[in-house]
């Protein structure tokens, strides 16, 4: 049994690394091009006078992933636009810390700025009823949890 010269298997393995970033690199192009369609559409969403439409889009849709695919300006326009109008209600608040939660918000300090824009965004009752939407998604991703364990000690501080 004859093993092949250390050239060829070096070639052979250069040639499918040079396949797979072909690949990928189209995969990449692909997806910035549904990113400006996303951040387009969410746009023209947040433009909308209606509020049900934005609420109903949020609850329809894994944040989680939304926010893994979508561009940071997109995020950071929905919500800063949103909060400005005053257009969300405290479920759409609950899944947006849900999605938040789902995605890593331990060393995302612009996760962690959200969150905070989200909390002091409530008061009284509306807070309450984060809490309860928070808590009762019946998982274990949960207020204490967002507190205690997916938050930095400065974030937490600041709630």
């Amino acid at each position: 049994k004859r093993t092949p010269p250390k050239t060829v298997v070096i070639l052979t393995e250069a040639g499918i690394l040079l396949l797979w970033l072909v690949l990928e690199g189209s995969r990449v192009r692909a997806l910035d091009k549904l990113r400006k369609q996303i951040h387009c559409l969410i746009m023209d969403l947040v433009k909308s006078p209606d509020n049900y439409d934005l609420n109903f889009v949020i609850s329809s849709l894994n944040v989680g992933t939304f926010m893994e695919v979508a561009c940071t300006d997109t995020i950071q326009e929905l919500t800063n636009s949103a909060f400005e109008a005053n257009r969300l209600g405290a479920l759409s608040k609950a899944i947006l810390v849900h999605g938040m939660q789902q995605r890593g918000l331990r060393y995302s300090k612009s996760q962690q700025e959200l969150l905070l824009q989200i909390l002091r965004s409530c008061k009284g009752e509306e807070l309450t009823d984060l809490k309860n939407y928070i808590d009762g998604s019946g998982g274990y991703l949960n207020l204490y949890k967002l507190v205690y364990e997916d938050v930095s000690n400065n974030c937490r501080d600041e709630i």
